[in-house]
């Protein structure tokens, strides 16, 4: 009998983009079935969009952990765990 298959979690992937065709072009590629896990047909990233950042924001670790936590892509907030820095 064929070995139980298991699942891929998704990687959490940011994409920072003012939208439009590039946004566009990103939405088509990370929805091509290339990108699919063959054993179970799910996306294997799962993406998050966010319309722009200001660079500097992401300059300092208290910022980028910020953008990182409000898109989903860290779980708890940055600022009551060690990310936190304290």
């Amino acid at each position: 009998p064929p070995s139980p298959v298991t699942p891929v979690t998704p990687i959490k992937v940011l994409v920072i983009t003012l939208g439009g065709e590039r946004r566009a072009r990103m939405e088509r590629m990370f929805a091509s079935p290339n990108l699919l896990d063959p054993a179970t047909g799910r996306p294997l990233f799962d993406v998050s969009f966010t319309p722009g950042v200001v660079s500097r924001e992401l300059r300092s670790k208290p910022g980028m952990m910020r953008e990182a936590y409000d898109c989903g892509l860290l779980t708890e907030d940055p600022q009551t765990t060690f990310f936190a820095g304290k």
